[in-house]
């Protein structure tokens, strides 16, 4: 997310050790309505236009997003700051071996890496640095995408259908049922000088009438089995089906539940209690 600079703000700061639910924490409050944030260590300060603030529908709208827990947070009201300033100089570039480095716009990129993605995020999720997203971009570090084509299912800020498409991809279609992240996905493929990838906006029934040999979602575990369905119909023979945004403890339903799609099981992935599965679409 892209903050930008209000004049009256208040602060809500939460201390959060779960490195992984600090990011969903933050993913969140930028849904809700904050433009801002700074993180120490476990603790996470967020800010938000006063004008937008109402502590009720806060707590009411976390305690949906978050319905197993329950975060506690301080409030205060700070002197106003120049939040493009502050988010631009902590915020960290990805890199994954001499594969990859994902950094924003406002960055240099080093020499020595096959391949750069450039990603402003603003409010989409999907900047690189969540564990499932990584895990991703180790499965398509490995299966083979020339002129291969591929599906981005809950595509976000389209750094997955962007990095196929790098990979040598035939053409790229993203999806995502969020405007944000649309209009955000378009601009990163701008960013990128991609010309072979379409973003459309919805969800499982926005898949376009065709067979895609790579099919991914980064998606929750809920909307995976309720939409698996459909993203085998979409999937080619032969085909490989690349799945995360699940815990490691969905595995097993996951697993199960694509199996008996009559998809073949080939690799699983973790990283910091997320998990990563690929399948492949059996012979006709």
């Amino acid at each position: 997310m892209i903050p930008i600079e209000k004049p009256d703000t208040m602060c809500v700061s939460a201390t959060i050790s779960d490195e992984d639910i600090r990011e969903i924490w933050i993913y969140a409050l930028g849904e809700f309505g904050f433009h801002g944030f700074e993180e120490a260590k476990e603790e996470v300060h967020a800010f938000i236009d006063e004008a937008l603030w109402d502590e009720g529908e806060l707590r009411k709208y976390l305690s949906e997003y978050f319905p197993e827990m329950e975060v506690s947070f301080v409030i205060s009201r700070v002197e106003a700051k120049n939040w493009n300033e502050e988010w631009e100089k902590n915020y960290p570039n990805l890199y994954i071996g001499a594969f990859c480095q994902v950094l924003p716009s406002f960055r240099e990129p080093l020499p020595g890496f096959l391949h750069t993605i450039i990603i402003d995020p603003k409010m989409s999720f999907g900047t690189g640095h969540h564990a499932t997203t990584q895990l991703m971009m180790f499965f398509l570090q490995e299966v083979d995408c020339k002129e291969k084509a591929v599906m981005d299912m809950g595509c976000g800020t389209g750094i997955l259908g962007i990095l196929a498409s790098m990979l040598g991809a035939q053409f790229v279609t993203g999806i995502d049922i969020d405007p944000w992240c649309v209009e955000n996905s378009i601009e990163n493929i701008e960013l990128n000088f991609i010309t072979n990838m379409a973003i459309l906006q919805g969800g499982a029934e926005a898949i376009p009438e065709k067979q895609y040999d790579i099919f991914i979602a980064n998606i929750n575990r809920n909307i995976l089995l309720a939409d698996g369905e459909k993203y085998v119909k979409h999937l080619s023979e032969g085909g490989k089906l690349l799945l995360s945004g699940f815990y490691e403890a969905d595995i097993r339903d996951i697993r199960c539940h694509f199996e008996a799609l009559e998809l073949n099981f080939e690799a699983l992935k973790t990283r910091n209690n997320w998990a990563g599965l690929c399948f492949s679409a059996r012979k006709r």
